[in-house]
């Protein structure tokens, strides 16, 4: 092994302390000298010197692997060991408010499952139908979502949990808009119209993988595949005026301009929300509102959270709590519900209710 060979091997294995940037520059020059005397223009002596530079590196952090695996291996054995005693000390303070959370959420599921059976029951033409499986698409994606919220609440990451709880708002947005226009006459299709929206997004999808699938390095779409994809979007948007465009689905409403979100949420009477929903927003961007929020003041000075941390879980649980109960009223305000229905949503109310009161006791408690 020569001297360039051990530049990434730890001073404890390779008895040198020399620093790598020396090194690494030392190596550079002398492979510059070397094209040189070869005869080579400056400039292209400079550019091969470079790209050696590069190949310098990438051996010696080969060789440098198996000592930092180790290292690594040692540190994120430690980090099991402290995040095991925070996350215990999480649930010691938040256990009873994040089982509420699951009893509201469970309710929310229990009351979908009935619905799901009262719609399967009925004799239904292929507009309710689609009108039944927009909303009961949007009811499993809001459960599994809730189930992703409880995962990250417990796990100690509230601000991925208030990710999250963002999209089951515009889950809940798009519930009540689709259930408060697709039962009028004039907008009997609009489930339909949802359903075949999806037909845009999934063209729209395809030419994007196609672009850069050989970039990628993954298989590009059959001419078949891509011809299927096309001929589905001409039928939809031949069958629904102005489908393609942005929420095209909802593009024949009253209230619809610019197809925007904000647009929708005043059509379903959620925009009082908005403000949750903006702030949630910097979980998902890539903005400096987003990097603020992850800011703390230490004694130190500034600090950033890089892991778990014990508070800010109320806020994202009841936002996820409240948009799934609405998903679920917004479902069943389409059906003939029995009694026994309207308890079990009006109990789903209820335990949304008292699970958002246990939260923010958990959480003044930490005050």
């Amino acid at each position: 092994m020569d001297d360039t060979e051990t530049a990434a091997i730890p001073s404890e294995h390779q008895g040198k302390t020399e620093d790598l940037d020396v090194r690494l520059a030392r190596a550079i020059l002398d492979r510059k000298r070397e094209l040189l005397a070869e005869g080579i223009s400056a400039d292209e002596s400079a550019r091969l010197a470079d790209e050696y530079g590069e190949s310098w590196l990438k051996r010696a952090a080969s060789l440098g692997l198996p000592a930092l695996r180790s290292d690594l291996s040692d540190r994120v054995s430690g980090l099991e060991e402290t995040n095991t005693e925070y996350l215990t000390t999480l649930s010691r303070h938040w256990a009873s408010a994040l089982d509420q959370y699951r009893l509201a959420a469970e309710c929310c599921r229990l009351v979908g499952i009935r619905l799901w059976n009262h719609a399967d029951e009925e004799n239904l033409g292929l507009e309710r139908l689609d009108l039944q499986s927009a909303l009961a698409g949007t009811w499993a994606r809001s459960i599994r979502t809730g189930v992703e919220v409880d995962v990250l609440l417990r796990a100690g990451l509230p601000r991925g949990a208030a990710a999250r709880a963002r999209t089951m708002h515009e889950l809940a947005v798009t519930a009540f808009v689709i259930s408060e226009y697709g039962v009028l006459d004039d907008h009997v299709g609009l489930g339909s119209r949802y359903v075949a929206y999806g037909a845009v997004k999934v063209w729209r999808d395809a030419k994007e993988y196609q672009k850069h699938a050989l970039q990628l390095g993954t298989k590009p779409l059959t001419d078949d595949e891509m011809a299927r994809y096309r001929s589905e979007y001409d039928e939809a948007v031949s069958t629904y005026p102005r489908l393609d465009r942005p929420n095209g689905w909802a593009a024949q409403l009253p209230g619809y301009g610019r197809g925007s979100f904000e647009e929708l949420e005043r059509m379903a009477g959620l925009d009082h929300f908005r403000p949750y929903y903006s702030w949630f927003s910097h979980e998902v961007h890539s903005n400096v509102k987003g990097d603020r929020l992850n800011m703390v003041t230490s004694p130190d000075g500034r600090a950033y959270h890089t892991g778990p941390r014990l508070d800010g879980l109320a806020d994202p649980a009841h936002a996820a709590l409240r948009a799934l109960h609405q998903v679920v009223a917004a479902w069943g305000s389409i059906l003939d519900l029995n009694a026994m229905d309207v308890v079990y949503l009006q109990a789903g109310r209820l335990l949304v209710d008292e699970a958002a009161d246990a939260l923010a006791a958990a959480e003044r408690g930490l005050a």
